[in-house]
């Protein structure tokens, strides 16, 4: 998981370099605060992968696959309704909460930190999808696996930032985030599926119950 981190982390400093270099210095004082801010509403959908991970470690260990499977399923419909929230918060108290944390600043601060936590509380869905996978990966023993997704979204952000941030100016670096969740989220959803495959279609538990009648049965059987 360090390395996981220490990938992720890398990513993000090049991406606040992206920032940085931009003619106007306000898009970086707008963007700086607006992260703060957009982790907030995003430490809720990471507190939501932490649950999965708990969740999936226990059915994994009591070998409860078709359990784990629908606990996934349910969680990602569970997850469009906290995403909604999310977005909702992050989009509606963009402006109030960048006034309250710099007060005084150029109205033109408060725009574009409306404009960058509306970019990113639109694919908020994308980041819930990457938390949930990638601590469901973990649960079930593939940690190593997970670095995948961190080198994934790295490359999808050094390639904006020296692409589309260069292109199109702080519209360009904005969509940094997003498309690197969507590219760790795809990630993690198509090894966590080649996993899953090699997981039995019968639980355990199911499978000794079902031993457990046969056996119980066999008695009979032979007196008639």
């Amino acid at each position: 998981m360090a390395i996981q981190f220490v990938i992720t982390a890398s990513g993000c400093m090049i991406q606040q370099r992206a920032f940085n270099v931009l003619p106007d210095p306000n898009y970086a004082m707008a963007q700086g605060t607006a992260g703060k801010i957009d982790n907030i509403f995003g430490m809720v959908l990471n507190g939501c992968g932490v649950a999965m991970a708990t969740y999936a470690g226990q059915n994994f260990g009591a070998k409860n696959y078709n359990r784990l499977r629908q606990g996934l399923k349910a969680g990602l419909l569970v997850g469009l309704i906290y995403t909604a929230f999310s977005s909702i918060g992050a989009i509606t108290l963009a402006t109030p909460l960048t006034r309250l944390l710099l007060p005084g600043a150029p109205d033109i601060v408060y725009t574009y930190s409306q404009q960058y936590l509306t970019i990113q509380g639109i694919c908020y869905y994308f980041l819930f999808a990457l938390f949930l996978f990638r601590q469901a990966l973990q649960a079930v023993g593939k940690s190593s696996l997970t670095v995948l997704g961190g080198i994934v979204e790295l490359v999808l952000r050094v390639f904006v930032c020296f692409t589309f941030a260069i292109w199109f100016g702080f519209d360009g670096a904005c969509i940094s985030n997003p498309l690197a969740w969507l590219g760790g989220a795809l990630c993690f959803i198509f090894l966590f599926i080649a996993v899953a495959k090699k997981f039995p279609h019968a639980d355990y538990n199911e499978k000794v119950s079902a031993e457990k009648n046969a056996q119980a049965d066999t008695p009979n059987t032979i007196e008639a």
